[in-house]
């Protein structure tokens, strides 16, 4: 994990969201969203998104050039990310594959997930 955060209220943990390095040197500075987890209870009150949104703007600020994920988008788009099937790891649905770039570079091949993301991949 390069960067993992917690949404805390009180003093109980009630989501967190997890970024890791993708691909190889060629792809230096690319990260991947996930997974994301928020408790049940505190679910569609915006916890997701406020900890999405926080851990997207530290890459940032860490010269980070982007951020991929697999994911719905439908709910991803609202954080810049756009389907780029093209860059899919091959294992993964195509049509989930989104990128969300912090400046005018995309990956160069298609991304490569951590090994401990990769196990079990269909």
């Amino acid at each position: 994990m390069t960067l993992s955060l917690v949404a805390v209220l009180g003093e109980r943990i009630v989501g967190h969201v997890a970024f890791s390095e993708v691909g190889v040197p060629a792809q230096s500075g690319w990260f991947a969203l996930g997974p994301v987890s928020v408790e049940p209870k505190f679910q569609r009150c915006g916890v997701g998104s406020q900890i999405i949104r926080v851990g997207l703007q530290a890459l940032r600020e860490q010269g980070a050039r982007g951020c991929v994920l697999l994911g719905d988008h439908r709910y991803y788009q609202r954080f810049g990310f756009v389907a780029a099937p093209e860059l899919s790891p091959p294992q993964y649905p195509a049509e989930h594959f989104q990128v969300a770039r912090f400046g005018e570079c995309l990956p160069t091949a298609p991304v490569a997930f951590h090994p401990a993301f990769s196990t079990g991949a269909r």
